[in-house]
């Protein structure tokens, strides 16, 4: 549960994106993203400690460790490989990423920039949908939504937009 969107949750358990907001609220939580990262936390505390050198860098580096392998478990290898053949034979790359969203936007925007994509960000949702207006096919958007929702937010919107116009949209 704890690598599931906010969307992926309601339709696992058949509820609505706004019950889980509803839960994680009457559990004292900001919202969803609050709310796992405090059931991480318990989690966390609940397995037993490693063995500690007393140094807190090799405990950082152990945590971070640890947060990869939990991660590779969910990844869907498959899933994963239709993404990279998308990026590969993209003739264009848009993103789209608001506020914290838009920060992890930079960061793949610097890296595909770096094995020579071409790839444009966009952190205004008005740019982003006058951008998907005008894509086609060959153009590849990758919309990030932080939040995990993917129904109503203007990123997916906008996503969908280029999926309308011919793009592939991920």
């Amino acid at each position: 549960m704890l690598y599931l969107t906010i969307t992926e949750l309601a339709k696992e358990t058949d509820t609505s994106e706004a019950s889980v907001t509803r839960l994680c609220r009457n559990l004292s939580c900001k919202g969803y993203t609050e709310f796992k990262m405090a059931l991480a936390l318990d989690v966390q505390q609940s397995q037993p400690a490693l063995a500690a050198t007393g140094d807190p860098v090799d405990a950082l580096v152990e945590e971070s460790v640890q947060a990869l392998r939990d991660t590779g478990k969910f990844i869907d290898r498959e899933v994963l490989q239709q993404a990279g053949a998308a990026v590969h034979q993209a003739r264009s790359i848009q993103i789209y990423g608001v506020a914290a969203s838009a920060i992890t936007g930079e960061y793949l925007h610097y890296r595909l920039l770096r094995l020579g994509k071409s790839a444009q960000l966009f952190g205004d949702m008005h740019r982003a949908a006058m951008n998907a207006s005008t894509l086609g096919e060959g153009d590849l958007v990758i919309a990030i939504s932080a939040s995990g929702s993917t129904r109503s937010d203007a990123c997916g919107q906008c996503g969908e937009e280029a999926q309308s116009s011919g793009a592939d949209a991920k």
